[in-house]
């Protein structure tokens, strides 16, 4: 005898949630950009640095209460809400390579480990900006390294870049149009702030107090090219799951 429960699921339609992703990417750069602008405000009229210990004076006095919240916003701080939100976009990027992964291995395609490749890195990503894991790598580079090289984390990561950039080519190439015009704009973005303009500070404003507007302003920009870029990467994914994955059925087993 058929179990009725399970008869009735069968009958019944499939659930449908339709994602708009015009509205995603607008929703992304919303938020995006009023993170960056609460703490860019904050840190610019409160200073919440301004005595406080998180700066490594032991003899810095306790913040005041809004000097604890406006580090909950700042994009410098660790383990805050930009840094959740950051890590958050990165994961959702990784979810949905995933999705399209899955879809090229049962298909056998050329390229299918690129993409499996891709989902495990930004799931690594999405780990490190909640976590802070280059700042091991950050601290071993920077005592080891003399003048204009000591820039921590960037010579590996550089280096990184450009060897999965190579293998990365023949892949971007293969993808349509537009979707290859995406993901080159996110990468272009991305890559200007985690690498670009930190790489500049570093040349630039390393003699700088991280409390020089110069150097605030810099770090602001590079977590905004990071949050954009990986907003534009989203929008990239989710065109391409539309015009060449749907209809997209997930089934519980």
């Amino acid at each position: 005898m058929v179990d009725q429960t399970t008869s009735l699921a069968h009958n019944k339609s499939p659930a449908e949630a339709r994602i708009n992703s015009k509205f995603i990417l607008v929703a992304l750069l919303i938020i995006s950009f009023s993170l960056i602008a609460i703490s860019f405000v904050g840190v610019v009229v409160v200073n919440p640095y301004s005595g406080n210990p998180y700066t490594g004076d032991p003899a810095a006095a306790t913040p005041t209460s809004l000097a604890k919240l406006i580090l909950r916003f700042d994009v410098v701080a660790e383990g805050n809400i930009p840094s959740w939100f950051s890590g958050a976009i990165l994961l959702l990027a990784a979810g949905l390579l995933a999705l399209i992964a899955i879809d090229k291995l049962r298909q056998r395609e050329r390229f299918r480990y690129h993409w499996v490749a891709l989902a495990v890195l930004f799931t690594l990503f999405s780990l490190d900006e909640v976590a802070y894991l280059h700042e091991g790598v950050s601290n071993f580079m920077s005592e080891r390294s003399i003048g204009p090289l000591q820039i921590g984390w960037l010579i590996p990561g550089a280096l990184f870049v450009i060897l999965v950039g190579l293998w990365y080519v023949p892949f971007v190439w293969q993808l349509p149009t537009p979707t290859r015009r995406l993901v080159i704009t996110a990468g272009a973005i991305f890559l200007t702030g985690a690498l670009g303009l930190e790489f500049a500070e570093s040349l630039f404003l390393d003699n700088l107090d991280f409390q020089d507007p110069l150097v605030v302003v810099s770090n602001h920009l590079q977590d905004l090219f990071e949050m954009v870029g990986a907003a534009v990467f989203i929008y990239a994914l989710l065109n391409y799951i539309r015009r060449n994955m749907y209809p997209l059925r997930l089934l519980v087993c």
